[in-house]
Parts: C-alpha cells; sequence; structure tokens
C-alpha cells in the first residue's frame, strides 16, 4: 500500500522526479483475465456449434472513443495490433500515446518493452514526458521480456526488429498463448526504405489490425478486422522544434519573436502546467490530445 501511494504521488505532482516513475515497476497491476471466448453459462462450447448458439452469445466491445475509435474501430479484447513505418515517422510515440489513453480513459495496466531504449534512456524519458504520458497504470521494461505477461492488459514491443522473434515462435508463445489469457499486444515494425517490414504479408496476417503511419505523418489502418479505416493526422514530435515554457509570459514573449521573424506559431497549454510554442499544424495535434490553444 505504501508503495502504491508513493507511485500515485509522484503522477499527481508532476512527474518530475525519474526515481519515483521507476518505482512503479516494484507495483504489481491488477489485471483482470477477460472471460475465456468458448465458454458460455460457465461450461465450454464443443467445437462445432448450431449458427442459433452463435446468434445468442454477447461480446463486449473495448468503448474506444474519439481518434482512437476513428483509427481502429471498436474492437472486442483481447486483438493484436501492428504498426509499420520508415523510421523517425512516429510509431513509438503514437504507440504511447495509445497506451496513455487506454490507462487514464479505461484503467487499463499496459507495459512497454522497448530492447533497445530500455527503461533507464533519457530518449525513453523524452518520449514519455513530451507526450505527457506518465501514468501509475504504465509500466516500463529494462528491456527484457518477463516470464509472466498475464499481469497487464496491453504489451507493447517496441521493435519488434531487435527482438529477432520468429514468426511461428511469435504466434505460438505470444498471440495464442495470450489470447487465451486475455491480453492485448501491440507490435511496432520499423520499414525498410522502399516501405516493407520484416517477414512482409506472413507478420500482418497474424494481427487484427496493422496501422501504418505514411511519410505525411498520416496514420490508417491497412487491414483492420474491425473494419475502421478512418485516417488521423500524427506528427512525431522529435520532427518538429517545440519550445517549452513554465509562465505564459514567456511563452508569449517567444512567440512573438519567432512571429517576427516570420514564421507563424500558436501557443498551447497542457495538464502539465507548461505552455508550449508550436506550428500551426503541430497545434492542431496538440488539441486532439487534450492540449488548448490560447490564441
Amino acid at each position: 500500500e505504501a508503495i502504491e501511494d508513493e507511485i500515485i504521488a509522484a503522477y499527481w505532482s508532476q512527474k518530475t522526479s525519474h526515481s519515483k516513475k521507476a518505482l512503479a515497476g516494484a507495483n504489481t497491476p491488477a489485471h483482470t483475465p477477460a472471460p475465456e471466448p468458448n465458454v458460455i453459462n460457465g461450461e465450454k462450447l464443443p467445437e462445432i456449434i448450431n449458427s442459433a448458439l452463435l446468434q445468442d452469445l454477447s461480446f463486449t466491445k473495448a468503448g474506444y472513443t474519439g481518434k482512437w475509435l476513428k483509427l481502429i474501430g471498436d474492437p472486442v479484447e483481447p486483438y493484436y495490433t501492428m504498426i509499420w513505418s520508415k523510421p523517425g515517422k512516429g510509431k513509438s510515440s503514437l504507440a504511447i500515446e495509445f497506451a496513455k489513453y487506454l490507462a487514464s480513459e479505461h484503467g487499463k495496466h499496459i507495459l512497454y518493452i522497448s530492447k533497445d531504449e530500455g527503461n533507464n534512456s533519457y530518449t525513453m524519458q523524452e518520449k514519455f514526458t513530451r507526450l505527457d504520458a506518465w501514468h501509475p497504470n504504465i509500466f516500463i521494461s529494462n528491456g527484457t521480456i518477463p516470464d509472466k505477461l498475464d499481469d497487464y492488459d496491453y504489451v507493447i514491443f517496441d521493435l519488434m526488429n531487435d527482438f529477432n522473434f520468429e514468426y511461428q515462435d511469435f504466434k505460438f508463445n505470444y498471440i495464442e498463448k495470450y489470447r487465451k489469457k486475455g491480453v492485448s499486444l501491440i507490435c511496432i515494425f520499423k520499414a525498410t526504405a522502399d516501405g516493407k517490414y520484416r517477414g512482409d504479408k506472413d507478420w500482418e496476417n497474424m494481427f487484427d489490425v496493422s496501422i501504418n503511419i505514411n511519410d505525411e505523418g498520416y496514420a490508417q489502418a491497412q487491414k483492420n478486422r474491425f473494419g475502421s479505416f478512418g485516417v488521423i493526422k500524427f506528427l512525431e514530435g522529435k520532427t518538429e522544434k517545440v519550445y517549452k515554457f513554465n509562465t505564459l509570459q514567456e511563452a508569449e514573449r517567444y512567440k512573438i519573436k519567432l512571429m517576427k521573424e516570420g514564421t507563424p506559431m500558436a501557443l498551447v497549454s497542457g495538464n502539465e502546467g507548461k505552455f508550449w510554442v508550436v506550428t500551426r499544424e503541430h497545434a492542431e495535434v496538440l488539441k486532439e490530445q487534450g492540449f488548448s490553444e490560447l490564441d
């Protein structure tokens, strides 16, 4: 209980202490496994059923809203998603932003595993800070895969290219195994210069949803078993310079300076109490993430 209080305190006190953030890893999330899909009224369904019985089965949808409903639809959990693009287009940022939405709006527990960056790197800290994604329900691995993933509702693998999974091994030991335990997986793939990802269509066939971020920063499902193919604009923060200030007065002065130099800028504020000076296009994306434009 003391650890839980400290984690929550760290989250609500502007999330500035890196040591407090690390304490989140000491807390075991309370994952509630999804009901087995082949069980009704406590009895396992036979291998072959009458179509009338299928008609009477009920399924609980995830209840997504906003741009996530537009991009993914309203799936039944667990489900399996791949996100892919060329380097530097925002794959990780899109996954982290989605993790924040799942944690804050749906109370989900998420494990983020980056083999390359781990949980003690500046680049990982920068991504979570830029996206304001600190949350006590989001856990970050040191780059290794735990023996048990069923403590979590969602697990994010970043990048699949770094883990060197074999197709059949991943399908059997992760997709099939954790489908039974109610754990959804999000897998990030880096595409080559010609736009292809490792394993090509074999991997895409394994997933329920395949999301691509194109060169212009638009994310759209290329395959979706839940029927949604909406397009959302997504900007990778590193491609634009973001100016962040502690006071509104400082931000306004800097915005005026840039505009005098011929750069049209917007002023937005986030729930962290900071003020950001960004391009107009970036401001529109940030407003979708909950920021407020001040001019």
